[in-house]
């Protein structure tokens, strides 16, 4: 039997029913479920009303992890939801008469400020407590410091049970930190608290993201890899009428898509010139049983939160010289429905990531693709390059190497498939939806250190 009956998962930047943020709230909610948990989401103040009329939802934060890039705070009156049991009915009056107690920021938003004083209204008016269970999902760098100056001064026998994961790592790319000192810093916080291993716990979101953690903190971190959702055949279906109705793709052509909005750290710049050397090697001796026609590049291309960046639209325009037959942009956002259809309709999923800011980082494109028994091409140094020489995909250092390793796939993908199902196989049964709380409540039992029982 699980400790305690409520669990908080806490993200400021959930703000409506698309991408990433939601799915994964919406995940770890059914594995919770399961333990019989009740769940709640601490999220974003401006919720879209579609979020809002979920019984989860608690408005919460005033700011998100991307408030910082575009200069502003969130608006919207503070209201935490009044479905909460345990809270008694003068504090909900309170909570509705006298809205935010935290002051707006100006200019540039300092979010862990913000961040800390959302936390502690929620403590107080939710009365969360150490029946209770709290879970960060995808911490940045506010997040380590906002919760060790919340908790520093509490009793640790008062807190609740506390999880922190993070995708990011703070010596390569993680938002809303300055340097990597500034969390080491938070960490050394927690641990002076005596909180590390008992009240609060640390997770990576792989497997090596987790060991370097552990190493530049010097504290326990461990692995809590994204949940996988099986394929249905609900999904192949739609998937297969996506492939033929909207990206009109013949039945014998090899399908390369890339996902997600075009940045530059995601290595969207270097497509021009993988696609390039790939239509340019096609046909050649070393792949003559592979010709240009059989191939074909999707490539999702929609616009960062903060625009594009130069070289991006630079890229775009190399890339709109092709036909439609080698060549389809989608410069628009997916729909949850067309972004799934995409990713399953397709045969290899493109991540030229650049190597210093994904050496270890976390990606759900990886968990997303392994899942789907998709074909990863990446660049050589970086974790999606590393689960895709574990998965019987393949990897190159430069443009015109990553183009021959595509290659080599087309040539070579009945031989190869057969390891991508079985790692697809593996994966799910160790990173099952299932498996996500119960590896978190884990962590928690394999600690002699947790306080109260």
């Amino acid at each position: 039997m699980p400790r305690g009956r409520r669990l908080f998962l806490v993200d400021p930047s959930l703000q409506d029913v698309r991408g990433h943020h939601f799915n994964l709230a919406r995940s770890i909610t059914v594995s919770a479920q399961k333990l019989g948990l009740e769940v709640f989401w601490l999220a974003s103040r401006d919720a879209d009303p579609q979020l809002l009329g979920m019984r989860e939802l608690i408005p919460t934060f005033g700011q998100s992890m991307y408030s910082a890039y575009l200069g502003q705070s969130t608006g919207g009156p503070k209201s935490l939801v009044t479905r909460v049991k345990g809270v008694p009915n003068r504090v909900l009056a309170k909570i509705s008469a006298t809205g935010s107690s935290a002051p707006e920021p100006q200019d540039a938003p300092d979010l862990q400020t913000s961040m800390q004083l959302d936390l502690t209204d929620a403590f107080s008016e939710l009365q969360i407590g150490p029946s209770d269970r709290l879970l960060f999902h995808t911490a940045d760098g506010a997040t380590y410091k906002a919760l060790a100056e919340l908790l520093e001064e509490r009793e640790i026998i008062d807190l609740p049970l506390i999880h922190v994961c993070t995708p990011y790592d703070p010596e390569g790319v993680m938002p809303n930190r300055e340097n990597p000192e500034q969390v080491k810093s938070a960490i050394d916080l927690l641990r002076a608290s005596s909180l590390l291993n008992r009240r609060v716990f640390l997770h990576g979101e792989n497997p090596f993201l987790a060991k370097h953690l552990s190493q530049i903190w010097d504290s326990p971190v461990l692995s809590l890899d994204l949940p996988a959702y099986p394929i249905d055949e609900a999904m192949k279906y739609g998937a297969r009428k996506f492939r033929e109705s909207r990206l009109l793709a013949e039945k014998e052509q090899f399908l390369v898509v890339s996902l997600g909005a075009a940045r530059l750290e995601k290595g969207f710049h270097l497509i021009p010139d993988i696609v390039r050397r790939t239509f340019e090697f096609a046909g050649t001796e070393e792949f003559s049983d592979v010709p240009r026609s059989k191939i074909k590049f999707v490539l999702h291309a929609s616009a960062q939160i903060v625009g594009r960046h130069p070289l991006i639209a630079k890229s775009i325009e190399k890339l709109e010289a092709y036909s439609k037959d080698q060549v389809q942009l989608l410069k628009e956002p997916l729909s949850d429905l067309d972004y799934r259809s995409l990713t399953l309709a397709s045969d290899s999923i493109l991540m030229p990531y650049d190597e210093a800011a994904y050496r270890v980082r976390g990606s759900g494109v990886v968990a997303e693709a392994i899942v789907a028994r998709k074909f990863i091409v990446a660049k050589t140094g970086s974790y999606p390059a590393e689960m895709a020489l574990w998965q019987g995909g393949a990897c190159g250092e430069t443009p015109a190497l990553m183009a021959k390793a595509l290659l080599t796939i087309v040539k070579d993908r009945w031989q190869r498939f057969e390891r991508v199902k079985q790692t697809s196989f593996e994966y799910i049964a160790d990173n099952s939806v299932d498996q996500y709380m119960r590896k978190v409540i884990a962590a928690e039992r394999s600690s002699a250190r947790v306080i109260g029982d």
